[in-house]
């Protein structure tokens, strides 16, 4: 489940790898945000074909593959 980050000013501003986001459109981001033990969300680019890029970012990580940015408003 994903959670604010705290932005107090006595506070860094954090949250646990594993409660935050990594929305990237290629494998090497789909990489780092495993590494980093984030979530990975994999975006298809505009006019690119969706079956290919899905199992391209999946191979590489991916938890999750949006057709667009704007899905994310509606997951979070």
């Amino acid at each position: 489940q994903l959670r604010a980050v705290s932005t107090d000013a006595d506070s860094a501003p954090y949250a646990p790898p594993a409660q935050m986001c990594y929305l990237g459109d290629t494998g090497d981001d789909m990489r780092a945000a495993r590494a980093a033990g984030m979530i990975a969300i994999g975006c298809v680019a505009p006019n690119h074909d969706f079956e290919a890029d899905q199992r391209t970012l999946e191979d590489a990580g991916a938890q999750l593959v949006l057709a667009s940015p704007n899905e994310l408003a509606v997951l979070l």
